[in-house]
């Protein structure tokens, strides 16, 4: 899921994976306070996208207290995937102001 510059190294062992992925699998559970697979997303919003490089924040059908007001995560074509590239959480993203983004797919005024 995550790009080359999100990792702490090149050589990252299955077992390390599967130790950080359960934590944080974990940690995101009690901080949502649901288990993850009962989450259901309800939408998708893009922006900035190109070819290889776009924006993406995902809609929860969760409370805004829980979900954040800034849930925009970078992503960039790598390796045949797409990926992270900012190394942000897709969930629960805070910044201080009002945030409002336009889709790409909406028309601008």
């Amino acid at each position: 899921m995550q790009g080359a510059a999100c990792l702490t190294g090149n050589h990252v062992s299955p077992t390390v994976v599967k130790a950080y992925l359960k934590a944080t699998r974990a940690e995101m559970e009690h901080y949502l306070g649901v288990p993850l697979g009962s989450i259901r997303i309800t939408g998708v919003l893009l922006r900035n996208v190109t070819a290889t490089t776009g924006d993406a924040e995902v809609q929860y059908a969760l409370p805004a207290s829980i979900v954040g007001n800034d849930n925009w995560v970078s992503y960039a074509y790598q390796d045949g995937q797409w990926k992270v590239t900012d190394c942000d959480a897709p969930i629960g993203g805070e910044s201080s102001g009002i945030v409002r983004s336009t889709p790409s797919h909406a028309p601008t005024p």
